[in-house]
């Protein structure tokens, strides 16, 4: 870690040769700086969190690899998703607690084929995502596969799990960059085929 002046560095984790199951992703709480992915069995993983204090943290259990995840604006919950052969080997989107001595609980299971990259959060209850209307058996290896599968918008409720349809593009747009106004009125989004900007009123 270091300031963004680059004064102050400061190692806090030594990776070995473990850096490509290391995913950056610093926590809105301060209390996470890295997220590092270890395989249990043929489908199963567990995510350790990397704090600045060598702290021990308990682990998240998760199906699968290619872990993608984003933080809920507290930091206190954890959007994520995964692939394996239980999913088909396709994205399958999850939620749970990810702070001090609740990490790893309150796991929510969406059944969404999507990756958490395609989501983003309004407040730190609610978050939309993407989700492909067809993916090809095997797109968490191949996530290109998503590009040419037009996206719905999905409205999720990480509290109760509830989920909601709540607009489907006129247009077959591949979306990325999902971003939600401040006052929670407009969704934003970026077309990958074109990269133009639209937006979506809720």
């Amino acid at each position: 870690i270091a300031n963004p002046d680059g004064t102050g560095l400061q190692a806090i984790e030594s990776l070995g040769s473990k850096d490509d199951d290391v995913l950056i992703n610093w926590s809105p709480s301060n209390q996470t700086a890295a997220l590092y992915r270890e395989s249990t069995d043929a489908t199963g993983a567990k995510v350790y969190f990397i704090g600045l204090h060598g702290e021990n943290f308990k682990a998240l259990t998760i199906d699968g690899r290619d872990l993608r995840a984003i933080w809920s604006p507290t930091g206190d919950r954890l959007l994520y998703s995964s692939f394996s052969f239980n999913s088909n080997y396709n994205p399958s989107l999850w939620a749970a607690n990810a702070e001090g001595d609740q990490i790893g609980t309150r796991r929510i299971n969406f059944k969404l084929a999507t990756w958490a990259d395609k989501c983003s959060f309004a407040n730190n209850t609610i978050a939309y995502c993407a989700v492909p209307k067809n993916l090809d058996s095997g797109a968490g290896y191949f996530p290109e596969l998503a590009d040419n599968s037009p996206d719905v918008i999905y409205k999720l409720n990480l509290d109760t799990g509830a989920k909601t349809k709540v607009a489907e593009p006129v247009g077959a747009f591949s979306i990325s960059n999902l971003m939600v106004s401040n006052d929670e009125k407009i969704l934003y989004f970026t077309d990958k085929k074109t990269g133009q900007i639209y937006k979506i009123d809720l």
